[in-house]
């Protein structure tokens, strides 16, 4: 939380990452969901697993890129890669170790992917 609060700090003079981050991070955990099994039989991440669809999924993204664009061009994309690299392989690690993903791994996905934005984010614009 500290080090997320210090990044804001570091990127509030650019109004389109406070936009993007929570939109993108709630984006790319998808990609964990739908990429990914999930572990349990039962659990409140079994919801978002059962309920996310490719096409949809797929919309979704050509959106939020296209929104990325037109507010911070060509270099607004270099955090939302690196943002999308680390899902996939925190993701692929994860369900490694645990054979599948869980609520609590969703969850950490987003605030990790929040963090990892920010920081790219403040370091590359």
């Amino acid at each position: 939380m500290i080090l997320k609060f210090a990044l804001l700090t570091q990127v509030i003079a650019k109004p389109w990452v406070l936009i993007a981050m929570p939109i993108l991070s709630r984006w790319v955990f998808l990609i964990g969901v739908k990429s990914f099994p999930y572990v349990r039989e039962q659990g409140l991440g079994k919801g978002f697993n059962n309920a996310v669809v490719w096409p949809i999924f797929i919309i979704e993204g050509i959106v939020i890129l296209s929104l990325i664009g037109v507010l911070a061009g060509l270099t607004g994309f270099l955090p939302v890669l690196g943002t999308i690299l680390f899902t996939i392989l925190f993701c692929h690690r994860v369900s490694n170790l645990l054979g599948g993903l869980t609520g609590d791994i969703y969850g950490a996905t987003i605030e990790m992917s929040e963090v990892l934005f920010l920081l790219i984010a403040s370091v590359t614009l």
